[in-house]
């Protein structure tokens, strides 16, 4: 897993009145798609060109599965920036998928020309560095923001898997561990709207407790678990 950190410089300082890291995401999936996408008038999953566009591919079937570009998206979101101040935006590429690079090179530096939400910026810095590919052993989990599903280690493996064989990476399966799931609460995020796809995640959090230890990667922590962890959906914490 790759994690690309974006430094910019607002002069001028922002209020921004959306989410700045949704707003970004958006913008670039829909960057993504006019660059890439050659069947402006099909819809995606019945598109005969699907299997050889990028498009289709990285964003995990236009939605319906688990895109291999995600967003970091915190709960609480720095809306107001002073003069000067840095705004942070980092992604997360599942796999080795270095095409990411060159489009978000391509996309700060050219296509936004240098306006986000009509504030100016100035680009600092474009860094891509490898996350932790180590495993951390714990007994318990809390779920923080939104996951489709109580059924935590299907989910689980369920990504993992879609990732092994569409991202060309190498996590390993949950075993059945017994699992006590407390504290359910019904969740829901703010929606996001592509060209191609609306998305509104709406599921759970809860705590998770096993009956034995659990190794897991680091850098599945980093993301989260599940269909919406591309936005922040599904956040571990320990």
């Amino acid at each position: 897993m790759k994690k690309i950190e974006i430094e910019l410089i607002l002069p001028q300082g922002a209020l921004f009145y959306q989410n700045i890291n949704l707003f970004i995401y958006k913008q670039y999936i829909n960057f993504l798609y006019k660059l890439n996408c050659f069947a402006v008038d099909q819809k995606c999953c019945s598109c005969p060109l699907s299997k050889e566009c990028y498009y289709y591919h990285c964003t995990g079937e236009n939605f319906k599965y688990y895109p291999n570009i995600l967003i970091e998206n915190p709960i609480f979101t720095q809306a107001i920036f002073q003069k000067e101040e840095v705004l942070k935006i980092s992604f997360f590429i599942i796999g080795e998928d270095i095409k990411h690079m060159n489009y978000i090179k391509l996309f700060f530096q050219s296509y936004l020309n240098q306006k986000i939400q009509g504030y100016f910026f100035y680009l600092k810095n474009i860094n891509m560095i490898d996350c932790n590919q180590k495993n951390i052993s714990l007994n318990h989990i809390m779920i923080s923001s939104c996951i489709k599903t109580t059924h935590f280690t299907d989910e689980y493996n369920q990504m993992i898997n879609y990732y092994n064989k569409h991202y060309l990476t190498q996590y390993n399966n949950l075993s059945n561990y017994m699992v006590d799931i407390k504290n359910i609460k019904h969740s829901q995020q703010e929606g996001i709207q592509f060209k191609t796809k609306k998305i509104v995640p709406r599921g759970f959090t809860y705590h998770i407790s096993f009956n034995e230890d659990i190794n897991i990667p680091l850098d599945i922590l980093y993301i989260g678990i599940g269909h919406f962890n591309f936005i922040g959906g599904g956040e571990l914490e320990t």
